[in-house]
């Protein structure tokens, strides 16, 4: 249906019932407003989005009111000038005088409406109300003289978390926001968003507590790194200094919102780093070189020990011009290249390790998930989720690790076994897939690692086939993934390695002092200063996220793009620079990124069929073995290196641990 209006004098065409304010907000005669947010549902309590209709009397609330056809919005007349300075008026009378001090100045709604419809002076005379702080968490600072009731915090605990933790508490005016259940805040992963959506200083961030004003900061878009879903983040920085993390509005992907890990992470990025390629003496002792000393060396080594076993290992962390410089070196070295951890087994189409379905998930009618924790592995997704079972009451099945998750979920079983039942139809969940439309499995990619399975997919493939699910080329079978570029990894076909064998020279980039081989010697590159691995022979320093142009490819399939916010600490490089300067791989170009993905990802991956059968086919044996599945995740705040130097993520970590339960709430 289309609807003509007229705001202003200008003439607008709707095709699509909307309110008003969202009418007014798209022809940019912005209507102020502080309860109303696009993500939350409609209040009409702050009173300030006050528009004149023709025809009516008084002034109408635009966030509730829905358009029609030939209706006459005026925004500016006398009248709505008048309410609206009367509406501040009230709003102002309890309020501190304290914006010199408050670290939402520039950036603060109320700010900006007082002065356009603020009074110079105040006929309030009388003793103002004041509000005990509250406490929600060691990095949210409450300072509720401030709070003017928006509820927009409440808002988002409810709907968007489904913790129904806070809410309006007593009546008139002694109400106030406050907590009413035994849970806090704090105990949620996404707790920090409230910092976000709050549009006076009532909430702010603890760890960016006067430290610059909003003016000041240099903003640069960026991704979060730590999950395969890629964040849009933007980066606020001064005097290279990184001082906060927002989140960055992409529909398709995280919305408005990112989680407390990557928000609060920044005093990782400058803790423990190697600023200068180290070695180790004869006498064993660390020592600091040049880069034209140790590349020289490096290079020695590697021609001398050209025809033995060298093995370069790697983790998926790294950014795709890394992966590709690497694949080079594969090709025209012919070193062993192995990448740890990842999925093994794996001989099929790129469909089945991508996620295929974040633009889908909103048609989705059964969730299934087998042995994954959305929250924590791709937390994104978990969000919408809860967003999709409030509004159509979705069923979610839980296979595997029982998670708490907030949704309308039935946990199945742990065990393996539990496969048989399903198989022949001797659950609940049988019924509720052969009913669905469109039903959604989520897998972590750590099954593609287990002995069997082959037979696992097997009959997974055949559940699928007892849905009746309308299209037929839709992707049912989506890949959780747990690190940056892990889909990047998998397109270039590189092979993972379970056991590590004797070999002479082992080249690594990892992250960690795990799953390193036992070899003669080790060359190491990384960020970190890590100088207890005992067989090191020499260390180079490498940047991070935030100090070089970087690109990954996130678990839907999409190239995101990540731009540096300072230059490279001390001596440290780019991880291609460093690979290039000693593997001397400067004649290896293969143009753009999207050209050099086409010429090196494997034959296998080139196929765009967006669903295959796993495995064609039937098997004579089955053979499940038993055992329970766990999650991947153990830790939510320790899933790499960078967090694990952050001191204010170790204290959520701490809390994590102490009380697991709560965070699964």
């Amino acid at each position: 249906m289309t609807f003509i209006l007229q705001i202003d004098n200008t003439t607008v065409i709707q095709t699509r019932s909307t309110s008003v304010l969202e009418a007014c907000l798209q022809v940019k005669n912005i209507t102020s407003f502080f309860c109303y947010h696009p993500a939350l549902s409609l209040e009409g309590n702050c009173r300030m989005c006050l528009v004149e209709i023709d025809k009516m009397a008084k002034p109408q609330t635009a966030c509730c009111l829905p358009v029609q056809n030939n209706m006459k919005i005026f925004t500016n007349s006398p009248l709505v000038k008048k309410a609206k300075e009367n509406i501040m008026e009230f709003l102002l009378m309890n309020h501190p005088l304290d914006c010199p001090v408050c670290d939402q100045g520039n950036e603060c709604d109320l700010q900006d409406h007082s002065i356009v419809f603020g009074s110079i002076k105040s006929r309030f005379h009388f003793k103002k109300k004041s509000v005990k702080n509250k406490y929600y968490g060691p990095l949210i600072k409450t300072i509720m003289n401030r709070c003017i009731n928006c509820t927009r915090c409440v808002r988002f605990n409810t709907e968007i978390l489904n913790m129904p933790s806070i809410g309006n508490l007593n009546r008139g005016k002694h109400a106030e926001i406050g907590i009413f259940t035994k849970y806090k805040i704090s105990q949620n992963i996404n707790s920090g968003n409230i910092i976000d959506i709050c549009p006076v200083g009532a909430l702010t961030s603890k760890p960016y507590a006067f430290k610059a004003r909003s003016w000041e900061l240099k903003q640069t878009p960026s991704l979060d790194i730590f999950d395969s879903i890629g964040s849009n983040i933007t980066i606020e920085s001064s005097k290279n200094e990184i001082l906060r993390i927002v989140p960055r509005y992409n529909e398709l992907i995280n919305d408005f919102w990112i989680n407390d890990r990557i928000r609060f992470c920044l005093d990782s990025f400058k803790t423990k780093r190697l600023l200068t390629p180290v070695y180790k003496s004869a006498t064993k002792k660390i020592k600091k070189t040049y880069w034209r000393f140790s590349s020289k060396i490096t290079n020695k080594f590697l021609n001398n020990f050209f025809n033995k076993k060298i093995l370069i290992n790697f983790e998926s962390n790294l950014d795709l011009s890394t992966l590709i410089t690497l694949k080079a070196i594969e090709l025209n070295r012919n070193f062993r290249i192995k990448y740890s951890p990842l999925t093994r087994n794996l001989k099929t189409f790129s469909s089945m390790f991508l996620f295929n379905s974040f633009v889908k998930i909103k048609n989705a009618d059964l969730y299934f998930l087998i042995g994954v924790n959305p929250k924590f592995e791709m937390n994104s997704l978990y969000l919408k989720m809860i967003k999709k079972t409030q509004l159509t009451q979705i069923k979610t099945f839980i296979y595997g690790f029982n998670s708490f998750l907030s949704l309308n979920s039935n946990h199945l079983g742990y065990n393996l076994n539990v496969l048989k039942n399903i198989f022949y139809g001797n659950t609940i969940f049988c019924k509720f897939l052969q009913e669905s439309n469109l039903p959604l499995f989520l897998i972590n990619s750590k099954f593609y690692t287990r002995i069997d399975s082959h037979n696992f997919f097997f009959i997974l493939n055949i559940l699928i086939s007892r849905a009746s699910f309308i299209d037929k080329n839709t992707a049912l079978i989506s890949s959780i993934h747990n690190s940056a570029n892990q889909v990047s990894s998998l397109f270039l076909g590189f092979n993972p390695i379970k056991k590590f064998f004797n070999y002479q020279i082992t080249y690594s980039l990892l992250n960690t002092i795990k799953n390193l081989p036992a070899s003669k010697i080790l060359f190491t590159q990384r960020p970190q200063n890590l100088y207890n691995i005992s067989n090191t022979f020499l260390s180079f320093p490498s940047s991070i996220f935030v100090e070089k142009y970087s690109q990954y490819i996130n678990s839907d399939g999409l190239l995101q793009k990540s731009i540096p916010c300072y230059k490279p600490l001390g001596d440290s490089r780019k991880d291609t620079k460093v690979l290039n300067k000693i593997f001397n791989t400067y004649n290896y170009s293969y143009g753009s990124i999207s050209q050099a993905l086409k010429t090196l990802k494997p034959q296998a991956s080139q196929n765009s069929s967006i669903f295959k059968n796993l495995f064609s086919g039937s098997f004579k044996y089955f053979i499940i073995f038993n055992g329970f599945l766990i999650p991947q995740l153990l830790n939510f705040y320790k899933t790499h290196e960078i967090l694990k130097n952050s001191y204010v993520v170790s204290q959520y970590s701490k809390m994590f641990n102490k009380s697991l339960k709560n965070f699964y709430f």
